[in-house]
């Protein structure tokens, strides 16, 4: 996927007539993108990038590839909420437990 990513990203790359000394070197994270929308490059969130990479991806006939991802990242988002309620649960019950500690 890493060598889709960065076939990608150089497409992006000659569309927006970025030269080649500001071009991307291999596949797209948060940091490359913005370290090189930084030096002049390819100006693009990371956020957007993997939204129109998905959708690339979907044209391309990776169907499964991206009902994968989106599973994933909707899993971990919901875990996520719920390791922050389970939390927040702990943190009101602590104070009430503490007091009752003769």
């Amino acid at each position: 996927m890493a060598g889709y990513s960065a076939q990608f990203v150089k497409t992006l790359e000659r569309q927006a007539d970025i030269p080649k000394e500001k071009q991307l070197n291999g596949p797209a994270s948060l940091q490359s993108l913005k370290d090189r929308a930084e030096k002049g490059g390819l100006q693009i969130l990371f956020a957007e990038y993997r939204v129109q990479y998905l959708e690339h991806l979907e044209t391309k006939g990776f169907d499964g590839v991206c009902d994968f991802l989106q599973e994933c990242i909707t899993s971990l988002v919901q875990r996520r909420l719920q390791k922050a309620e389970e939390k927040e649960g702990l943190e009101e019950v602590e104070p009430t437990a503490a007091a009752a500690i003769p």
